[in-house]
C-alpha cells in the first residue's frame, strides 16, 4: 500500500483522537467546576428534608425551585394611618365648608387625612404570625395582609422592637407548612453565597431578585427614618427597593437568612438585611411576651485600636473591646469592671467589635448571670455580673430585675407596662418634646400577651388621658387604673404617637 495514502488517514485519526481527548478532559473539568447539569444543591433543611434543587437538562434555573417554595410564604402588607393635615391655605377649611358645602374641617381645626403605605413580610408560623419590619407597621391604624393568592386578611400588631426594627403582626388564619417560611442559619452564610430577595418592591407583588452576600456584620449605618440601635446587617447586591422592607432574604436552599430592611440611596446594589438568627430570637420574644427584654451592663465600650493596644502593651492582634467608662450602681460596677479593662470574652464567646459586644450583652435576660474575661494590668481575670432590664434602666427605673416570671406578677391595667418620660425616652421613641411638655403622660414600654390593647396601642405611645382622667405621671396613671379596673365597656385612651396626638378605644 502506498504510504503516502496512509498519511492523511493517520493525521485524520490523530486529529480525531486529540479532539476526543480534549472534549473528554473538558467534560471532566467542567464537572469539577459544576458547569454540567444537573447542578444539585445541598439537601433542603425543613419540613421536606428529601427535597433538592436541580438545574434540569433544559437548563432551568435553580432559582425556579426557590421561587416555588418561598413566594407562597411572602405577603404584601398594606398600612393605613390617620395623619393630621398640615397647614392652612388662604381660604381655610371652614370657609370652604360653610360657604361652598365642600367637606372640610369646621372652625379651622386640623383635618385628619388617610395615609397609605406598604411593605412586605413572611409567614413565620402556622398560627398566622407574620414577621416584618417595625417601620412598616409602627404608625398603623389599620393593617391588611395580602397573601400570594390575593386573599386579604386584617392583621393586628403582636409586638414591635424599634431597637432592631422588627415587628410581628398576626392574622386570624391558620396556614399549612407549605405556606410557612423555612428559617436558615444566618451565622453559616459566607461572603459570595447566593442571596435571593423576595417581596413587593414599588407595589410590584411577588418579586424575586438575585445577587450574592456582599458583606456581613455591617453596623453604624445612618438609615433614613431612624437607625435601629442594634445593628448587625448582612449586605447584599440583590436588588432591594422601597416596598421590599420586611420581606425575606433567602439562600439557594430557600431558607430565610435575613429580613430586608434598608437600602443605600446613594448607590445601586447595596441593600441590608437583619440576620435571621437575630430576627428569630426577637420574634419569639414578641410572640411570647409582647416585648423584647434585654440585659443591661452599664458601661461604655470603644473599639480596641492599635494605639490603645500599644498603650496597654498588648499584642498587635489582641482581640477585644476597651472599657472607656463604667456607670455607678450598675451591674458593671457591682461586678468589678473598671475603666481601662479590655474585655476579650463574654460568656465564653470571643469579643471582636463593639457592636458585636452590645448584641451579646443584650441577649442575656435580666436577672441572669454572665461572665467576662478581661485583661487588666497585663493579667487576665474573670468577672461575674447579674444583668438588669435595659428598658427599665433607660426609662429611669432602678433596682434589680424581677426574680419571678412576668406572668406571675400582678396583672397590670389593660396588660400595659408603662414608665415615666425623661430625655432618654423622648429620644428612644422619637417623641415630640413639645407635645409631651404640653400634655405630660406615661410611655408604654410593653404590652402583655393577653393585653386587650394589642393592635391598638404600641410600645412608645404616650398615654395622656384615660377615659376622663388626665395622666401627667405614674401616680396619675395608677390612680386612673385603680378607678377604671374592672370596667367592661370600651375605654377611650388619649395618646401621643410620634409627633401627633390621637384617641383610640380599648375594649377589655
Amino acid at each position: 500500500m502506498n504510504k503516502n495514502l496512509l498519511q492523511p488517514l493517520h493525521n485524520t485519526n490523530l486529529k480525531i483522537f486529540s479532539a476526543s481527548l480534549f472534549f473528554l478532559l473538558g467534560i471532566l473539568y467542567a464537572s469539577g467546576r459544576q458547569w454540567t447539569t444537573p447542578i444539585q444543591a445541598e439537601e433542603l433543611a425543613g419540613p421536606q428534608p428529601g427535597n433538592r434543587f436541580f438545574v434540569d437538562n433544559q437548563g432551568t434555573s435553580p432559582f425556579v425551585e426557590v421561587a416555588q417554595r418561598m413566594l407562597p410564604t411572602v405577603v404584601h402588607i398594606k398600612v393605613r394611618e390617620q395623619a393630621a393635615q398640615g397647614g392652612q391655605s388662604l381660604f381655610e377649611d371652614r370657609y370652604w365648608h360653610e360657604f361652598f358645602g365642600i367637606p372640610g374641617t369646621p372652625n379651622g381645626q386640623p383635618q385628619q387625612r388617610e395615609v397609605s403605605s406598604s411593605g412586605s413580610g413572611f409567614i413565620f408560623d402556622e398560627q398566622g404570625h407574620v414577621l416584618t419590619n417595625n417601620h412598616v407597621v409602627a404608625d398603623a391604624d389599620e393593617i391588611t395582609i395580602v397573601l400570594s393568592d390575593g386573599t386579604e386578611l386584617e392583621a393586628s400588631v403582636v409586638g414591635t422592637d424599634p431597637e432592631t426594627d422588627l415587628a410581628v403582626v398576626k392574622v386570624d388564619h391558620g396556614f399549612d407548612r407549605d405556606h410557612v417560611a423555612i428559617i436558615g442559619d444566618s451565622d453559616a452564610i459566607r461572603v459570595g453565597d447566593w442571596a435571593i430577595a423576595l417581596g413587593n418592591p414599588l407595589g410590584l407583588d411577588q418579586t424575586l431578585t438575585v445577587g450574592v452576600i456582599s458583606a456581613k456584620g455591617r453596623a453604624n449605618l445612618n438609615i433614613s427614618g431612624g437607625a435601629p440601635i442594634f445593628q448587625n446587617f448582612t449586605q447584599t447586591d440583590a436588588a432591594i427597593n422601597f416596598g421590599n422592607s420586611g420581606g425575606p432574604l433567602v439562600n439557594i436552599r430557600g431558607e430565610v437568612i435575613g429580613i430586608n430592611t434598608a437600602i443605600n440611596a446613594m448607590g445601586q446594589g447595596i441593600g441590608f438585611a437583619i440576620p435571621s438568627n437575630m430576627a428569630v430570637q426577637i420574634a419569639q420574644d414578641l410572640i411570647e411576651r409582647g416585648q423584647v427584654t434585654r440585659g443591661y451592663l452599664g458601661m461604655v465600650p470603644v473599639e480596641l485600636t492599635s494605639e490603645l493596644r500599644a498603650g496597654l502593651e498588648l499584642d498587635d492582634n489582641q482581640p477585644g473591646i476597651f472599657v472607656d467608662s463604667v456607670e455607678d450602681d450598675t451591674p458593671a460596677a457591682e461586678g468589678g469592671l473598671e475603666p481601662g479593662d479590655v474585655i476579650t470574652k463574654w460568656n465564653d464567646e470571643d469579643v471582636q467589635k463593639v457592636n458585636d459586644f452590645r448584641i451579646k450583652v443584650a441577649r442575656v435576660r435580666p436577672g441572669e448571670k454572665a461572665t467576662a474575661e478581661v485583661i487588666r494590668g497585663g493579667k487576665r481575670r474573670t468577672l461575674k455580673f447579674t444583668l438588669v432590664d435595659r428598658a427599665l434602666h433607660i426609662a429611669g427605673i432602678t433596682g434589680e430585675a424581677p426574680s419571678q416570671p412576668r406572668e406571675e406578677l400582678e396583672a397590670p391595667y389593660l396588660g400595659l407596662d408603662v414608665a415615666e418620660i425623661d430625655a432618654r425616652t423622648l429620644a428612644r421613641y422619637e417623641l415630640s418634646e413639645e407635645l409631651v411638655r404640653r400634655h405630660g403622660g406615661v410611655v408604654v414600654t410593653g404590652l402583655r400577651r393577653d393585653s386587650p390593647a394589642r393592635g391598638t396601642l404600641n410600645v412608645g405611645d404616650v398615654i395622656t388621658k384615660i377615659d376622663r382622667y388626665s395622666i401627667e405621671d405614674l401616680d396619675d396613671y395608677r390612680d386612673a387604673a385603680n378607678r377604671l379596673r374592672g370596667l367592661e365597656r370600651a375605654t377611650l385612651v388619649h395618646i401621643i404617637r410620634g409627633s401627633r396626638s390621637t384617641i383610640v378605644p380599648v375594649v377589655p
